[in-house]
């Protein structure tokens, strides 16, 4: 509980009586974008170490994380090298006259160097992330990720980085970063009814080598392992834009459809080898073990890519996804 202030660390009740969003007025340097969601809503940005203001809110958003977030840790907020990302909402409060705008959600972003690139040696790392609860799933976590990687951009880093994610976050960033990837037009060229086998999926599979991954990395400014997720992410939705070009609308239909079939399961074994070679662990765990986690970390991916495309591309995609699986059962 040492990371905790002294004032809330006694139980929930004190947190909430020590802890109110108290109303604080000051000026952020940089404004990320205008108010959003009729006005409501603004993403300011600022350097933690230059403002007194800013570091008192971060405490307090930063306690709220430690009770609410596993493995959650606080930061050095003195250090030059923190950036604040503020989530504000616009209220009336019955104590002043005019509108305030409170905290309501954060994300932390550490700068740091790598003296062994010479072009573009900086990088950012996401380690903080929070928007309180009545908040959630209404678009103002991808709404911090998108500032994130605005003021990574401005600052000319390498890539963002993300520092132990949980699975929510996960997948919210693998939904920000195949939007992100589509937007910018990073994969080459394809046909729908060009990946319905499995040869053309290891062929389609082949051209994210690293040579591709190396310019995906500089165009997103990402990870090389986030780089691999979108390549699988828009690979699948080539599969289901494919089944849905062949009028796959149900498991029998995907079943008669031999050649999409067996090029989904490629894609699927795809995937577990990425899984595989990316988790040293996993050569020297049994054979049994190994398939099980496998087959699980699939099943996750799967998951959050099928939702990522749901939301980006609409639910026709989501189910083609869901009939080809079965079909596979």
């Amino acid at each position: 509980m040492e990371e905790i202030p002294a004032a809330h660390a006694s139980s929930m009740k004190s947190l909430q009586l020590n802890n109110p969003m108290q109303l604080v007025a000051y000026n952020t340097p940089k404004s990320l974008l205008p108010p959003y969601f009729t006005g409501k809503f603004e993403v300011c940005c600022v350097r933690l170490s230059e403002c007194a203001a800013a570091r008192q809110v971060h405490a307090s958003m930063q306690a709220l994380a430690v009770w609410m977030i596993d493995a959650a840790s606080a930061i050095n907020s003195d250090d030059t090298k923190w950036h604040l990302i503020l989530l504000q909402a616009q209220v009336q409060h019955p104590d002043v006259p005019a509108h305030y705008w409170v905290p309501v959600g954060y994300v932390t972003l550490f700068q740091f160097f790598t003296p062994t690139r010479r072009a573009r040696p900086m990088s950012m790392r996401l380690a903080q992330a929070l928007v309180l609860p009545p908040l959630h799933r209404q678009g103002h976590g991808a709404m911090l990720l998108r500032c994130a990687h605005r003021l990574a951009e401005s600052l000319d880093a390498f890539q963002l980085t993300v520092e132990d994610p949980a699975d929510g976050f996960r997948r919210l960033r693998d939904a920000h970063d195949i939007e992100l990837a589509e937007s910018r037009k990073i994969f080459p060229p394809v046909c729908a009814s060009m990946v319905r086998t499995s040869s053309c999926i290891k062929s389609y599979v082949k051209v994210f080598d690293a040579a591709w991954i190396a310019v995906a990395v500089r165009g997103l400014q990402i990870t090389e392992q986030q780089c691999q997720r979108v390549a699988e992410a828009h690979t699948l939705r080539m599969l289901s834009q494919a089944a849905l070009s062949a009028g796959v609308d149900s498991a029998s239909k995907a079943e008669s459809s031999s050649e999409l079939l067996a090029a989904f399961k490629e894609w699927r074994l795809a995937v577990k080898r990425r899984t595989y070679s990316n988790e040293a662990d996993l050569r020297s765990v049994p054979a049994d073990v190994r398939k099980a986690h496998l087959h699980a970390a699939f099943e996750w991916d799967l998951g959050s890519y099928k939702s990522a495309l749901q939301r980006l591309f609409g639910p026709a995609h989501a189910v083609a996804i869901r009939h080809l699986v079965e079909a596979c059962q």
